[in-house]
Formats: C-alpha cells, structure tokens, sequence
C-alpha cells in the first residue's frame, strides 16, 4: 500500500482479536486512488455509505465513503472502526486505513473483494456495518 500519512502495525489476518491503530489517509490520496471519487469508480450504495473501488499502488482497493448528514453517523462509524482495529480473520474484509479529515464523511479504506462487490444485492451487503468475505 502506498505511503501513509501516519504508520501503524499491520493486521495480521490470522484470526487473533487484537487492538491495532488503523492507519491515516489524506483525501487527497483519496482522490487520486478513485480518480476524484468518479461516478465510474461507484460500485454501490446504501443510505449510510457509497462504496468506491480505486487503486492503490497499482492493487485493487475499495473505500467506503459515509454520506454527510447520514442518520447515526457517528455510531456506526465508531462501531465499524472498533471493529475494524480489533479483529483480523481470514474471513472479514481487512480495514487498510481510515481518513478524517472530513468529519461529515469519513473513509474506510478497505480490501478489495470482488465477489462481495460483485454480488447481485451489493447494495445491501457494502453499507452492513461490516464486511465479509
């Protein structure tokens, strides 16, 4: 993955419940991982979040962009990002990052899962709290 703005450990994917500090993105590194958040680049959407593939260091990403003014944004995104720093396992979509810098919609960045995104009711699967393999 790309430079970050600020470093953390890596999740080790091997199923242990351990806290990690999901690490920094800019929006600029944002814009440029799905070309300015372009239409094209939507995979999908719900009324919490819209979902985005882009790419980071030429592999596939995904970012899930909760929508300014969505109803309990800032429940659901502490509760997503809890999550996302204390579990890592096989079978759960890793979290690679988070960016901030707007507050009314922050960013997960997240891995790539085609078969996730692909799935006829993507809809609803992208904007679940959490993401499964």
């Amino acid at each position: 993955m790309s430079k970050r703005a600020s470093a953390s450990e890596s999740p080790k994917g091997d199923g242990q419940n351990s806290t990690t500090t999901l690490p920094s993105y800019t929006l600029e590194q944002l814009n440029l991982f799905t070309e300015n958040f372009d239409d094209s680049k939507r995979k999908g959407s719900g009324s919490s979040a819209i979902v985005y593939q882009g790419i980071d260091d030429g592999k596939p990403i995904a970012l899930k962009r909760y929508r300014a003014g969505a109803e309990h944004l800032p429940a659901q995104y502490s509760v997503e990002k809890a999550f996302y720093s204390s579990y890592q396992h096989p079978n759960i979509i890793k979290a690679f990052g988070v960016c901030e810098e707007n507050d009314k919609e922050p960013c997960f960045i997240l891995e790539y899962a085609p078969k996730v995104l692909d799935n006829e009711h993507k809809s609803n699967l992208l904007t679940n709290l959490f993401l499964f393999k």
